[in-house]
């Protein structure tokens, strides 16, 4: 055997010769008994390579009849005739039959699920509002409610308040599946008593954020540099589909790659595909120090001393800039260990000078908050919130034409991530046209987090259309036919 220790992927080798029937046979026996042992453990039936036609019956082992037709429905969505390797990956339905029957997984059994905390309910106020033929509109704790364009239609708000049960926690093997209505605060505080914690800092979410939100939303802040993004994160969901019934996506293993990645599907899809019950997550161990180390001059030079940090083989968990008042300020954040944060910093404060820029003292500060959520908050105070995406070599341009398209009341550049956060006390339709002319110009694209909704009903929150814009309203439509959930709140509203 081959084992892959540090994500849990095993790779069997069983020496046989193919010229031997009898040999062969026993062989698939074989492979099938791992695949169901690996599910009776919470595994799965495929770590790397896809499932083929040779594995594609096994995929009963760890999803359900509606699991796998709903993954064939994201498959039509694509490939409306079933050109594309008709016969792998999902199991094909019994002769005569449209798709499969909806019987629960053959060997593995999931925790949590509509046994969970307030799953039940919510299960019954969907299927209500689709009965009446209305949307709904999910909401957590409120702290993103306004995200996405005004939608279209008469919508019931569903709330996932309920959903606060902490389903399993394995430290050892570093995952943690928890309900949807769990507040970032809990987990944090949970994980904390192990010394483990979920590397994400939303910006604009406190920790008062749900889990689903942070899911539905997929808001990460610019310790992405260093901990990925939300998606990077989730093995694993479970949500209400438009039909009221559940669907199960991924599991709780790091390599997985059984069927469709429903879970990076559901996340980022702003509340559109469906309700999220729970979810499961990587979880890592926290830095034994973080650190930040600032310093100030023109933004020209703090960009460039930034980009050099970028570019080094310094291991920053963020790089940032506030401009304000002709000035602007470079922030470098470091998190690990002791002797190796401050190592960094000693290197990060001579790039830093060779910049000319005129450096503070390094400052600690807390894992979970980290130290921007001050900067995001004032942003957040104003009526108006921009984000834009564009290729990082362009930040300190794309902030001095953000001032020409519109006055900013305050600005915060992720020199990392190629991002820019704005607030705007006033915005006009011109001014958010010139907004997005920028975001073009710049080679990337931007929404408003938040805006009045007198503006919502007169623009699209996403900016100018764009042709992936086409893929999203595909998927969409496969999986949400009736426009349940969010009627109009993605890009072009729909």
């Amino acid at each position: 055997n081959v084992f892959h220790a540090g994500d849990g992927n095993l790779h069997p080798l069983l020496m046989f010769d193919s010229r031997n029937e009898e040999e062969l046979e026993q062989v698939h026996k074989a492979g099938w008994d791992i695949m169901e042992i690996c599910a009776e453990f919470g595994g799965t039936i495929s770590g790397e390579h896809g499932i083929g036609e040779e594995k594609r019956e096994a995929m009963k082992m760890v999803f359900s009849g509606h699991d796998l037709n709903t993954q064939q429905r994201v498959k039509s969505a694509f490939d409306p005739k079933n050109l594309l390797n008709p016969t792998k990956i999902i199991p094909l339905p019994p002769e005569g039959a449209d798709k499969l029957p909806d019987s629960p997984p053959t060997v593995l059994k999931r925790l949590g699920g509509a046994e969970a905390g307030g799953v039940a309910e919510t299960i019954k106020a969907v299927r209500t509002a689709v009965a009446e033929k209305k949307g709904i509109r999910i909401a957590g704790t409120g702290t993103f409610n306004g995200l996405g364009n005004v939608l279209s239609k008469e919508s019931v708000v569903i709330d996932s308040l309920k959903m606060t049960d902490f389903i399993e926690y394995d430290q050892d093997n570093q995952f943690i599946t928890v309900g949807s209505g769990v507040t970032l605060a809990a987990l944090q505080e949970k994980l904390g008593q192990q010394n483990q914690w979920l590397p994400l800092r939303p910006p604009f979410g406190t920790t008062a954020t749900t889990i689903g939100s942070i899911v539905a939303t997929a808001e990460v802040g610019p310790e992405r540099l260093a901990y990925g993004a939300p998606r990077d994160m989730l093995l694993g969901l479970q949500y209400i589909d438009s039909s009221g019934s559940m669907v199960s996506a991924g599991g709780k293993v790091v390599k997985n790659v059984a069927g469709y990645d429903m879970t990076r599907l559901l996340t980022g899809s702003m509340g559109t595909l469906g309700f999220i019950t729970e979810a499961t997550w990587k979880i890592a161990t926290r830095s034994e120090i973080c650190k930040q180390l600032s310093g100030s001059g023109s933004l020209e030079a703090c960009f460039e001393a930034g980009l050099k940090i970028v570019n080094s083989n310094l291991l920053a968990a963020l790089v940032t800039i506030k401009p304000e008042s002709g000035q602007a300020t470079l922030q470098v954040g470091f998190e690990g260990l002791g002797l190796v944060v401050d190592s960094q910093i000693e290197r990060c404060a001579e790039v830093m000078k060779g910049s000319g820029l005129n450096l503070a003292e390094a400052e600690v500060y807390p894992i979970v908050e980290g130290f921007l959520a001050p900067a995001f908050a004032s942003i957040w105070e104003a009526p108006f919130v921009f984000q834009a995406d564009f290729v990082i070599k362009h930040g300190a341009e794309f902030v001095g034409q953000l001032s020409q398209a519109a006055t900013p009341a305050e600005v915060l550049l992720d020199v990392a991530g190629g991002r820019i956060y704005a607030g705007f006390e006033a915005l006009t339709g011109n001014q958010w046209s010139a907004l997005d002319g920028v975001a073009t110009k710049y080679m990337g694209h931007c929404k408003l987090l938040k805006a009045s909704e007198e503006f919502g009903k007169e623009h699209d929150l996403y900016g100018s259309s764009r042709p992936d814009w086409r893929l999203s309203h595909m998927i969409k439509n496969a999986l949400d036919p009736d426009n349940v959930f969010g009627p109009g709140a993605l890009p072009g509203r729909v």
